[in-house]
């Protein structure tokens, strides 16, 4: 009877229901995807504010092991910038560099020895499948661009070899297991084979930086961790050149930014409209209900709960129609690239945007209807039809 009431005097007829809820599916979908979008394009910033490296060898050639040290800047940076600013010594070592033949881009694949706190602070959430590597177990993590290259899965032997020394033997090959793969939005270590570098110190042998990386939180603390490494190097000839990647960042941060707020804005004006069309003509349909003898209560019930199960009915359909989205995309993404990415996926953002669209809209139509319902009487109503 109520589900009858809600769909004959709300909606008129079924199809116009049916076309409400697509409209919304189709609405939600879209939002899902750009928020989808936009947390992978903030992943994509996860780099460090400021890469320092130790010089080359002078006669140019690409060796091994890469840079040349520079023992004691994160050290020095660190005392220097305190909790400012969040300084790794890292060790490279540079396996290969080859050229995509889908992008054209250069592939640097490099071996990547970092603190154990790295990879808990920095890398605990960019992984994709398997696992971090575990304390003192010989097991890297690696990019999806190197793990494609080297035809490796999470738990296989790497058949490549792997060390930290300035060189590698025969019995560094199969050295290592691989625990996880990074997720493809991570591209700046797209090509790197990441394992701990305390867990090779103690198994193995002490290996001094090559690079560091700092990560700041602020423009403040950016313009003073440069300005300490610039005074550094005025006084280290060991440190070659400087990357600085934090107004890169905080440009990506604040596109996504910007695109939040006008979806945000762009689905108020959708509730609106939703809302203004559904209210159409509610007075006099409200007055009806009166007039027929329906109690304030049950009239209130009736569209409220209705609609309300309606807006949930097509948030938990565009949640689905986005997973499937989402699938469509990484399988062509795949196809495209040659191996089996997962660039895409449902995130805490697409539930969370669709819990609010919908507790807005109930919430708006809610007071809407209660407001009408008291004030509207059946003989008014009767005259405005």
């Amino acid at each position: 009877m109520k589900f009858k009431i809600f769909t004959k005097i709300l909606f008129e007829k079924k199809r116009i229901l049916i076309l409400y809820i697509l409209i919304i599916v189709f609405a939600l979908t879209f939002l899902n995807m750009r928020l989808i979008s936009m947390d992978n394009d903030l992943k994509q910033s996860n780099v460090p504010d400021i890469v320092v490296k130790g010089k080359m060898d002078e006669d140019g050639v690409l060796k091994y092991k890469y840079y040349n040290d520079i023992p004691e800047l994160a050290s020095q940076l660190s005392e220097r910038l305190g909790s400012q600013a969040k300084v790794y010594g890292i060790v490279t070592r540079s396996m290969m560099t080859d050229k995509d033949p889908l992008t054209n881009n250069y592939i640097e694949y490099t071996i990547y020895g970092v603190p154990n706190d790295f990879l808990e602070t920095e890398l605990n959430g960019e992984i994709a499948e398997g696992n971090l590597p575990k304390e003192d177990k010989n097991q890297a993590i690696m990019g999806n661009y190197a793990k494609n290259y080297y035809n490796v899965n999470a738990e296989d032997k790497i058949e490549i070899p792997i060390t930290l020394k300035n060189d590698w033997q025969e019995s560094d090959i199969g050295l290592y297991t691989l625990s996880g793969v990074l997720s493809n939005n991570l591209e700046y270590f797209k090509g790197a084979i990441i394992l701990s570098k305390d867990t090779f110190k103690n198994k193995y042998q002490n290996i001094d930086d090559n690079i560091v990386y700092v990560y700041v939180d602020n423009k403040e603390a950016y313009e003073r961790a440069l300005a300490a490494v610039q005074e550094i190097k005025m006084n280290d000839s060991t440190i070659g050149t400087i990357t600085m990647n934090f107004y890169a960042k905080q440009y990506t941060i604040r596109n996504a930014f910007i695109g939040c707020i006008s979806i945000a804005l762009i689905s108020v004006v959708f509730i609106l409209l939703l809302i203004a069309y559904l209210m159409k003509g509610t007075t006099v349909k409200i007055g009806i209900l009166k007039a027929l003898g329906l109690p304030n209560r049950t009239i209130i019930l009736t569209f409220n709960g209705g609609l309300f199960i309606t807006l949930l009915l097509s948030s938990f359909l565009s949640l689905i129609t986005t997973y499937i989205t989402t699938i469509l995309f990484n399988q062509s993404l795949s196809n495209f690239l040659g191996y089996k990415v997962m660039e895409y996926n449902v995130n805490s953002y697409c539930v969370f945007a669709d819990v609010v669209f919908v507790f807005l809209c109930f919430l708006i139509s809610y007071m809407h209807i209660y407001r009408i319902n008291n004030r509207t009487l059946p003989k008014e109503a009767m005259a405005k039809n």
